[in-house]
């Protein structure tokens, strides 16, 4: 059923979603129109996310990424995911591979390495600001082609490129250009 406010708008395709997907997407596939489902990228994991509410009523879900999807079969050759699977192998073998939350805190100790070796020796608060609003294209090994992280003294985001995807009922698959927040920060 939609939200009371949006019903009284004529619009009954839009419903309010957040990271406890999985419950709140089930309705929508026994209806008999399916509106657009749009996932925020952080509930968008397959394994923990969707494949427990159901592949088959995930279908169709879009959402976004800056990141590859180690259960996509195009990387299966990808080198920064084989260093991926092995990290994971050697620090954390119980873990899911497949969640992209576990990626996503691999290209974050990544970056964390990047910035303390612009650092250098000089390891003080004012310089470790220096370097992290400092970073010129930096390509996490993770990361979808052709996006890279810039910040600057005035612009701490890290994630301002991003893709596309479609839930096909097995994986994600890109889609579209890359998009880009070229905007002013904050």
């Amino acid at each position: 059923m939609p939200q009371p406010f949006l019903h009284t708008s004529g619009n009954d395709d839009i419903r309010p979603s957040n990271e406890t997907a999985g419950p709140d997407h089930r309705p929508t596939a026994s209806e008999a129109t399916k509106p657009v489902h749009i996932l925020d990228i952080n509930a968008s994991p397959v394994s923990a996310t969707l494949k427990p509410a159901g592949l088959d009523i995930s279908k169709d879900i879009i959402s976004t990424n800056y990141g590859k999807d180690p259960g996509d079969p195009q990387w299966k050759d990808d080198a920064g995911l084989k260093a991926y699977y092995a990290f994971m192998d050697k620090y954390y073998p119980e873990g899911d591979k497949l969640n992209t939350v576990n990626t996503y805190g691999y290209s974050t100790a990544e970056l964390l390495v990047q910035v303390l070796r612009q650092c250098g020796d000089d390891l003080t608060r004012e310089n470790l600001m220096r370097q992290v609003t400092s970073l010129k294209g930096f390509v996490p090994s993770l990361a979808l082609p052709g996006m890279s992280i810039t910040t600057g003294p005035n612009d701490y985001r890290i994630n301002k490129q991003m893709q596309m995807m479609k839930f096909n009922g097995e994986r994600w698959e890109l889609f579209g250009p890359i998009i880009e927040d070229s905007g002013p920060a904050g």
